[in-house]
């Protein structure tokens, strides 16, 4: 049997090489519990009851007795600007074929075409800037406690989805490209025939050069304005102007500019379309100049490679934990070791892509389709924990969580391997906390997260803070009735991502029953005229035997 002296120097020594490997990075700290989410998350110097095992398994030797906890939970974070970006292009949708078939059959150009690539290329900016997406998460977990000996089985599912944007492949002009024909899922994989197409190439058309009427004239006006060098650019990414008509009369900046408007009009464009066409354009001109003026003649609009890409890991702990008093007084040290089967799923789909007739797959079909696409494999885990309990002394208490040490790793499937992915990796993570009890029937408590852990999606880390009080307005063995707030914010986003949580519990002789909910400040628009939604909600129910 080892001592307590070989325990502790052992421990220190593997805590030391944690700490040591640098900048660490994983999965977000998943906060699972009713009564952890109604205190922000700030539960790592409590961890009571079997769910110890996961916040803290330290604490787990002071505990006697037994209890049979369940808890479910959900939620999602959308971050940056993504939803409304998102619903600017589906708006456009019909535009971008449009602007394909008009490329591929040598057709005119509208000046509401030509605010749909402006709108086009504003919102792929906006929805593909760093750290946007959306991650969802759905958890749940039976645990069992004897004493200081916990077995449980817990469930977590998380899904990131991150659109990447390609603004640089606006070419409208004539040439020989290879373009997707279609995509298509084929033994697991998800690809994208290409066949070389020749495109005969947007031009700005004489055809309708005179007006239908003088109800326009505004609006012809003020596209003059912008010609100089909207056509400059224009040019520049392929678009033929002809110089003359074809009885040889110049084709000037008036006859363009009237053109542009005859040609939206013939095409059903409404006055308020012209209008709102010509705001975008004014606005959108340095952006225009950029992508439009570096425009290659080699990648053909109709290749864009915009996409929206859904990572997704479920995955299933049978876990057994305990711990033992160390060394120094009150200062306890738990483990849990960890079988983990895991589940990665991969999809991405092309946001411009024209697959036609049965083939083609709509945005809201995207998560079922990466279930078509999944991975299955095992790893152990290991988490260590520690627990100095001073309540006696100072009325307090301290905890240090570091989960996965082992850095567990999930093969991702055969279509992510095609993009590059190998695994999703569940590197060390490390939370530290305090407890206070001021009275019997009040706590407070702080959690924060030492390491930077990356998520689901690329560029958007967590890393919380965590604080949390519980009043307990009923406090007696027989029945309990606590009340919890807490706030949680995110230390390593630049934009306001504090959450603020509620939730409730009763204690009637031995069952138990939290329910808790979470809701951030911040809200996210769903389109410009849309109030918004909150960007990060959440909610779990727990139910419990407490003996």
């Amino acid at each position: 049997m080892f001592s307590k002296k070989i325990v502790l120097k052992t421990t220190m020594v593997f805590s030391l090489l944690v700490f040591s490997t640098g900048t660490l990075f994983c999965t977000p700290f998943i906060v699972a519990g009713p009564r952890a989410l109604g205190l922000g998350g700030a539960y790592t110097a409590i961890a009571q009851t079997s769910l110890g095992a996961y916040w803290n398994p330290g604490a787990l030797d002071l505990q006697e007795g037994f209890d049979l906890k369940f808890n479910f939970g959900a939620g999602a974070e959308i971050t940056g600007n993504l939803l409304e970006n998102a619903n600017n292009i589906v708006k456009f949708s019909d535009q971008f074929s449009q602007l394909q078939s008009s490329q591929k059959n040598g057709s005119g150009l509208d000046i509401k075409q030509i605010g749909a690539i402006s709108s086009a290329i504003k919102n792929l900016k906006g929805v593909g800037a760093a750290g946007n997406g959306t991650i969802i998460n759905i958890a749940g977990g039976l645990g069992v406690r004897v004493g200081k000996y916990v077995l449980t089985v817990n469930n977590y599912s998380l899904i990131g989805i991150r659109p990447y944007t390609e603004i640089y492949g606006f070419y409208l002009g004539s040439g020989t490209f290879n373009v997707p024909t279609g995509s298509r899922l084929r033994s697991g994989i998800l690809s994208h025939g290409d066949s070389s197409q020749n495109f005969e190439g947007i031009n700005i058309s004489t055809e309708f050069i005179n007006s239908p009427d003088a109800q326009y004239t505004d609006e012809t006006a003020q596209i003059k304005t912008q010609l100089d060098w909207l056509l400059l650019d224009l040019k520049k990414a392929g678009v033929e102007v002809p110089a003359t008509l074809p009885d040889g009369t110049p084709f000037t900046t008036d006859m363009i500019a009237n053109v542009l408007v005859n040609t939206a009009v013939n095409n059903g464009s409404t006055e308020q379309d012209l209008k709102d066409s010509i705001a975008i354009i004014e606005e959108s001109k340095p952006i225009l100049e950029l992508v439009l003026g570096s425009a290659d003649p080699r990648n053909s609009f109709s290749n864009n490679k915009s996409n929206l890409t859904i990572r997704g890991l479920s995955v299933t702990e049978i876990g057994l934990s305990a711990a033992w008093p160390l060394y120094f007084k009150d200062l306890y040290l738990g483990g849990t070791l960890k079988m983990m089967m895991g589940q990665t799923g991969f999809y991405r789909k092309l946001l411009f892509e024209n697959t036609g007739g049965d083939n083609k797959v709509g945005l809201d079909d995207s998560v079922s389709d990466m279930s078509k696409n999944t991975k299955n494999s095992s790893q152990f885990g290991f988490d260590l924990g520690f627990f100095y309990d001073k309540k006696q002394d100072w009325r307090s208490s301290f905890g240090l969580t570091l989960k996965n040490i082992n850095s567990p790793k999930f093969a991702m499937p055969e279509a992510a391997l095609s993009y590059g992915e190998d695994t999703i990796t569940l590197d060390p993570q490390i939370r530290a906390g305090a407890a206070f009890y001021p009275l019997n029937w009040i706590l407070l408590s702080s959690d924060i997260d030492i390491t930077n852990n990356t998520t689901l999606i690329p560029d958007y880390n967590s890393r919380y803070w965590s604080l949390g009080v519980e009043i307990n307005l009923v406090n007696e063995s027989y029945f309990n009735l606590p009340l919890r707030f807490g706030m949680m914010k995110n230390l390593a986003s630049t934009k306001d991502t504090s959450a603020y949580t509620a939730g409730i519990g009763l204690n009637l002789g031995r069952f138990v029953i939290d329910l808790s909910g979470a809701m951030s400040t911040t809200m996210t628009k769903i389109d410009t005229d849309s109030s918004g939604i909150p960007s990060n909600v959440s909610g779990q129910l727990g139910l419990g035997l407490e003996f």
